[in-house]
């Protein structure tokens, strides 16, 4: 008969132990071999962040454009992202153009991403009772 006294487990060093304990990443090894960036590499990172900035800043802010559906998906994916703060100033100035043109959207989808988005910044916007439901379609 075996006692659980004379059940030893097996020795094994802190290398075995660790690859025992965990199982392998669907990463593989790319993260042991991290080397960080230099600062001429950081350099170039930040400006290139910095010309996208200003590009997607002057693409909301740009008032000849009239894909107004587009531009309210941009503002809802960069709230969505929690990227709004900085282009706080281009959001709002386009919002309120938004509001202050009184143009209603055709379609129910920018309708009611229009209401969402002057809504949650604070501007008094009536639902309005355009779409007929039974027909779906606008009346």
């Amino acid at each position: 008969m075996v006692t659980c006294h004379s059940l030893q487990p097996p020795v094994m060093d802190d290398n075995q132990r660790h690859h025992r304990l965990h199982h392998p990443t669907v990463r593989g090894d790319i993260f042991l071999g991290f080397r960080p960036c230099t600062p001429a590499q950081c350099q170039s990172m930040k400006s290139k962040a910095q010309v996208m900035k200003e590009e997607l800043r002057t693409r909301i802010a740009d008032s000849g454009s009239a894909d107004v559906t587009l531009k309210l998906e941009l503002v809802d994916a960069l709230q969505r992202l929690g990227l709004d703060y900085h282009y706080k100033k281009e959001i709002d100035d386009l919002l309120c153009r938004i509001k202050d043109d009184g143009d209603e959207p055709d379609d129910l989808h920018t309708t009611a991403l229009r209401f969402y988005l002057l809504r949650k910044q604070g501007y008094s916007v009536s639902p309005g009772n355009k779409f007929d439901h039974n027909s779906r379609a606008y009346v």
